[in-house]
Parts: C-alpha cells; sequence; structure tokens
C-alpha cells in the first residue's frame, strides 16, 4: 500500500472499495465499476491477453479521471483506515470486474430468447480498436448511459 501517512482518507461516490461484504458491493464507486465493466464485456471476451490487460488498465484510469477522482482504497485492517491501493491492486479488481461482467453477459445471454445481452445491446456491435485511448474507452462507457428520451414538449 502506498501513501502511509496518518491523512484520514474518507471514501467518495467515485471510490472503488476493496474487500469483501455488501458495504463495498453497494458503494456507489463500486456500482459504477461494475457498469462501465458490463460495457466492455463483449469486447474483454473477444480480446486477446495483452489486449485485456489495456482494457482493464484504461478501466483504471476512467476511475482516475471521474470527478470527484475515483481512487481504489483498501482497509489497514490493523488501524481500521482506508488506504490507497497500489496500481497493480487496482488493476487487478478492474480485470475481476471486466471477468465478472462477462460471466453476466454469458449467463443472461444463454437466458434470453435470442436477443443480445444489456451489455452487449450496449455495447452497440462496436469492437474495442485496441489502441491506448482512454477517450475511446470513455466514450464507449458514456455510450451506454446517454439514454434518448422520447418525450417531447407540447
Amino acid at each position: 500500500m502506498h501513501g502511509m501517512n496518518n491523512q484520514l482518507i474518507v471514501p467518495n461516490s467515485n471510490d472503488i472499495l476493496l474487500g469483501r461484504g455488501g458495504i463495498n458491493h453497494t458503494h456507489p464507486g463500486n456500482v459504477q465499476l461494475r457498469s462501465m465493466a458490463g460495457k466492455l464485456a463483449v469486447n474483454y471476451n473477444a480480446a486477446g491477453k495483452k489486449l485485456k490487460t489495456q482494457m482493464s488498465r484504461e478501466l483504471v484510469q476512467c476511475v482516475h479521471t471521474m470527478w470527484p477522482a475515483g481512487r481504489f482504497l483498501q482497509k489497514n485492517k490493523p488501524f481500521s483506515k482506508w488506504e490507497v491501493a497500489q496500481d497493480d491492486i487496482a488493476r487487478s479488481k478492474a480485470s475481476q470486474a471486466l471477468r465478472d461482467a462477462v460471466t453476466e453477459l454469458t449467463s443472461t445471454a444463454g437466458k434470453r430468447d435470442g436477443s443480445e445481452s444489456p451489455a452487449a445491446a450496449s455495447m452497440g456491435g462496436d469492437s474495442f480498436s485496441g489502441q491506448t485511448n482512454t477517450m475511446g474507452l470513455n466514450d464507449r462507457m458514456q455510450g451506454g448511459n446517454n439514454q434518448h428520451n422520447d418525450t417531447t414538449l407540447s
């Protein structure tokens, strides 16, 4: 763990809380991470090992570029304080979220009657370019959140 100082870290809504349990699972940052991973699941599933590593790094970068900046936090058990996790631990968490999203994608795809899963539909059949362009990754993830509003003003 780096950042071993006496400053108390209070998790914000974009932070990813590492560890097990309902509080971590339902934290807004963790929910967002799973949502972002779900939007990348189709491409992650089809990617090779190098591209999967790159995608997980870019997912970590997306969390870091949120406002307020998201951090990957883990509890220092002896002191019961949150600490910023090392980069390799953050990437491992992002990779796990992507693998979980693929599992969710493949398990829901078989249960539907021939239609695309939500993650596949949100990807729009687009393939991940393989470039180290975090903005492209951000665009893909945010594209699934921009629902068209069909209501009209009269």
